[in-house]
Formats: structure tokens, sequence, C-alpha cells
């Protein structure tokens, strides 16, 4: 599907123009879109003025995304106030110590 960017613009430019002293209410639009599409309107909602549209995008449960282990626990470590290794002064020191156990 080819878009016609002209007419996207000018129809941008007639919403502004009868928008522009006008008081609003705002409503709310829910679509559904085909991927080849989903780009072009999210542009054009995006370059609508900031006071007139607030976009939030709902993510499908197949959409989204697992984290790894790794990932979870750099997210864990962000939220929280952790130091593990404070105690440590000398850590060559303590992995020694650590490694004389073994023997």
């Amino acid at each position: 599907m080819r878009v016609n960017y002209d007419r996207l613009y000018a129809f941008h430019n007639k919403i502004m123009e009868r928008e522009k002293n006008k008081g609003y209410k705002m409503k709310t639009l829910n679509i559904e879109v085909n991927d080849s599409v989903y780009e072009h309107i999210l542009f054009f909602l995006q370059n609508l003025p900031k006071d007139m549209v607030k976009i939030s995008k709902q993510i499908e449960p197949n959409q989204m995304v697992e984290l790894s282990t790794k990932e979870k626990v750099e997210e864990l470590f962000k939220t929280k106030n952790i130091e593990p290794f404070k105690d440590i002064q000398d850590p060559v020191a303590w992995q020694k110590s650590m490694r004389d156990e073994w023997e």
C-alpha cells in the first residue's frame, strides 16, 4: 500500500486549523491495523501536537519478549541498593582465603 504523504499532511493541516482556537474534549480510539500501515499511522499520530493526542500502545501477549535470566537479575539489582562485597577490603586476599578453604 502506498501512502500519499501530501494528502496526509493536508489532512493534518486541516485538523490543526480547525482545532486551533477551539476547546475540545479528548476521545479514545482503539484500532487494529495491519503491520504494513502501522508505522504510517503511528507517524501521523506522533506528528500531531502533544496536547491533542496521547498515544498508548497495547502489546499483545504473543508479542511480549521474555527476559533472559541475566536481564531479570540486572532489573532486580537496578531497583535495589545491594552491596554484597562492601565488607571486603582486599579482594585478592579474600579470593585466596576462599580458595584455601577448598584445600
